[in-house]
């Protein structure tokens, strides 16, 4: 892999993880309205 692909993989990394912690932290507010 080149550096471009790289930082574009880490971009994008970055970015999954974020939305995998909006959807945990939706699931647990959901949890807590039940």
């Amino acid at each position: 892999m080149n550096a471009e692909n790289q930082e574009i993989m880490q971009q994008i990394i970055s970015q999954n993880q974020r939305l995998l912690q909006n959807l945990n932290t939706q699931r647990h507010c959901s949890c807590e309205v039940r």
